[in-house]
């Protein structure tokens, strides 16, 4: 039910059906709302799944198991996402990829500040 003032100053009430269920998550579908909140969860869960390692690596200041290629080129394919975002001008994979990219970076960092010292300058 939803009501309105009429030009005469009279409150006028009007009835409006109330969808099922079904056909209220078929409008969702198709205005495309429930399809973003996939793709923005999606970008919530791969972008965060670095975190865990960035806390590990500073707490212990250890990342000799961490792979120097798989982080190059995990940052390399964000930044190429990062673009198509910009061209698309789609905001979750430009905000997901942004953070994905600097994560990556942030471990590159660590990896090399947190190498072991060299044997041969070990005395």
């Amino acid at each position: 039910m939803a009501g309105f003032l009429t030009p005469g100053g009279q409150w006028a009430v009007v009835l409006l059906p109330l969808l099922p269920p079904q056909a209220l998550l078929l409008q969702v579908i198709s205005d495309g709302i429930f399809i973003t909140l996939i793709g923005s969860a999606a970008a919530c869960l791969t972008t965060s799944s670095f975190l865990p390692q960035i806390f590990k690596g500073y707490m212990t200041k250890k990342m000799q198991d961490v792979s120097p290629y798989l982080m190059a080129l995990y940052a390399s394919g964000t930044t190429l996402w990062l673009a198509y975002g910009i061209f698309k001008d789609d905001w979750v994979i430009i905000g997901a990829n942004a953070l994905g990219t600097a994560f990556n970076l942030l471990l590159l960092y660590m990896k090399r500040i947190y190498r072991r010292p060299s044997s041969s300058l070990a005395a």
